[in-house]
């Protein structure tokens, strides 16, 4: 069960939620993702705020208020040379109240920031630090779950309700009075935020956040048809596009560099459109192919930018926001296109070792590690001649005791993906040479068929069981916030056998919401 915590929001929640909170669209480009190898951007132990980047997030927060001071303006309950303490409170109580998911928002000492700078600055200027020191407080960035304050609360297990629809059953609980004592539910407006960053990435809207301020948000019928209502929202599928970016490798994709010496074409421009490809790919998977996790790996069309003509060997390319077929027997899927290529690859190779690793750790839930005081000697390559190709480089490394064990299982997926170059250009030689990209996953349960290429080995893991359960796994971290325990194996089987049958991603988030362990912390002891 999940420990009670404090959940830093990620960089694009805060950013929503401020943005919403103001009722203006702001940009904080240094408000960068934390980066963290094999964790979900919003996992709770992973996020951290440094002294630095809290730094940067007032002067650029400062810089947007200044840039929006307009729009800000317009918002105001009264005319900007009639500002006081009471105009000033009241906007301070609509932004409280989106920013910190709650009707009735703690925006006491915010107001005293007003009061106090007022005569000097002036009620205009005074309002914007009011609205900094609001935007940047702890009740803003952070989000809790505790539970309530009272340590004797405890609850039993949620309890369907007879009128909750199907496709959300009982997630919300039900006091027990023989319960443990350590296990509590989360407060309505802890839930309102769980539900609504879970499934939309943003804030609490009004509705939700009236539901939990009159309690009603804790009965299991209410919060299954706010799910159901989030879910057929416009940011109904923001979770699941979040969940998916992070599982593909993309979260910290505005940090990607290439060696430019080697790809002088790997250009802003080309970067800004392998990501649009990919997320319009992403869109079209979850809005319109009915969030097919087969379509998603097997598609052999994509929306390819024009920019992007030269990476897919193309002349031409269909309409913006209509699809490209792509070159027959090259490409298929979200993971041959060129942004997720190009992330895990090394900025002047393809990276065979970085992809196999990829596949081990996202498709099937096996992350290695390197062998602890392990020092082995590095081959002599030159015996294999100048024109040696990866795969045989790799071949000594494999020979070699220490080593192989690991990359047996590294090395095959990686090659699978030996046709794409650092930047996902298709090549067909290493070194003159025809590319090998056959291999296998023998040390797989369900997935051990031999392939020729990528292609082939996707279309193993898009209906792999091992795959299917390892997803399951991934979208049980994205949703907790955390990795798994073996506590968890009643909510993971049932998430996995929906999913097993349906493949649909778009059902996978809620059906993990709709689980009574959403609902439910686990209180440390004091």
């Amino acid at each position: 069960m999940t420990q009670t915590r404090i959940w830093q929001l990620t960089p694009a929640q805060y950013i929503t939620t401020v943005s919403d909170a103001l009722g203006v669209t702001i940009s904080m480009p240094r408000l960068l993702p934390t980066v963290r190898e094999d964790y979900f951007l919003n996992d709770a132990t992973a996020l951290a705020i440094s002294d630095v980047s809290f730094a940067n997030l007032e002067e650029d927060l400062r810089a947007q208020l200044l840039a929006q001071e307009d729009a800000i303006s317009a918002r105001l309950p009264c005319a900007v040379a009639a500002i006081d303490a009471t105009c000033a409170g009241k906007f301070l109580a609509t932004v409280g109240a989106v920013a910190q998911g709650q009707v009735t928002p703690n925006t006491a000492s915010a107001l005293q920031v007003f009061t106090t700078l007022s005569p000097q600055a002036g009620p205009r200027a005074a309002l914007d630090d009011a609205l900094l020191a609001l935007l940047m407080s702890p009740s803003v960035l952070f989000r809790t779950e505790l539970g309530p304050q009272d340590p004797s609360f405890g609850v039993g297990a949620p309890t369907a309700s007879a009128t909750a629809p199907a496709s959300a059953t009982a997630t919300a609980p039900t006091a027990s009075a023989t319960a443990p004592a350590a296990t509590v539910s989360l407060t309505p407006v802890e839930l309102a935020k769980a539900l609504s960053y879970a499934v939309t990435n943003a804030p609490p809207d009004e509705t939700l956040r009236n539901h939990a301020a009159d309690g009603t948000l804790a009965k299991p019928d209410v919060f299954a048809s706010e799910l159901n209502r989030l879910m057929a929202s416009p940011r109904g599928n923001d979770g699941v596009r979040s969940f998916l970016i992070d599982w593909a490798g993309l979260a910290s994709y505005s940090g990607l560099e290439k060696d430019l010496l080697v790809f002088p074409e790997f250009t802003d421009t080309l970067k800004q459109a392998m990501i649009n490809e990919t997320t319009q790919f992403i869109d079209y998977i979850i809005g319109q192919r009915g969030g097919s996790f087969v379509d998603l790996m097997t598609l052999e069309q994509s929306f390819v930018d024009p920019a992007e003509t030269a990476i897919y060997g193309l002349q031409a390319t269909a309409p913006s926001g209509q699809l490209t077929t792509l070159p027959a027997g090259q490409r298929m899927g979200l993971f041959t296109q060129p942004a997720v290529l190009s992330m895990i690859s090394d900025p002047a190779l393809s990276g065979v070792i970085y992809r196999g690793k990829f596949v081990l750790d996202r498709f099937l839930c096996l992350p290695l590690t390197p062998p602890p005081n392990v020092v082995a000697e590095f081959p002599d390559f030159t015996a294999l001649g100048p024109n040696a190709t990866v795969k045989q480089r790799l071949g000594l490394v494999e020979s070699i005791t220490q080593c192989g064990s690991c990359h047996k299982m590294l090395d095959p997926p990686g090659f699978a993906m030996e046709h794409y170059d650092s930047i996902g250009r298709y090549q067909d030689q290493d070194q003159g040479t025809a590319i090998d990209a056959t291999g296998a996953l023998t040390f797989t349960r369900y997935t051990q068929q031999p392939f020729a290429d990528a292609r082939q080995m996707y279309q193993t893991l898009a209906t792999s069981p091992d795959v299917r359960a390892c997803l399951t796994r991934q979208a049980f971290r994205y949703v907790f916030g955390r990795t798994e325990t073996p506590t968890d194996d009643p909510v993971l089987i049932g998430a996995y056998r929906q999913f097993a049958t349906s493949g649909n991603l778009v059902a996978l988030v809620p059906q993990l919401i709709s689980s009574a362990a959403f609902s439910l912390r686990e209180r440390t002891a004091q």
